[in-house]
């Protein structure tokens, strides 16, 4: 995968890496609901608002935003990287 930035658009390739529930990270992560966040589907475009590599599984963790508001917290495996920078307006997969 690219060098991963804040700012990147990705979507999600393997909606079973995300999380919906994950107090901890949803805080240090500045998400805007620190209880639960909707599952994403495949398919689904969004801009990397953070990325966090947890310390104890060593495991990257992506934090996204879609244009609605949305966010999602996804293990790095489950995304594919798009492009650089917003150039696009994100759709919502139906």
């Amino acid at each position: 995968m690219v060098n991963l930035r804040k700012g990147n658009i990705v979507t999600v390739k393997n909606c079973g890496a995300t999380f919906t529930t994950f107090t901890e990270m949803f805080n240090r992560l500045n998400f805007t609901d620190k209880k639960y966040n909707d599952l994403w589907v495949n398919g689904e475009m969004g801009e990397v608002f953070d990325i966090y590599q947890h310390p104890n599984t060593l495991r990257t963790l992506v934090a996204i935003r879609h244009d609605d508001g949305r966010e999602c917290l996804i293990g790095i495996e489950g995304i594919k990287y798009i492009s650089e920078r917003k150039i696009f307006k994100l759709k919502r997969k139906k």
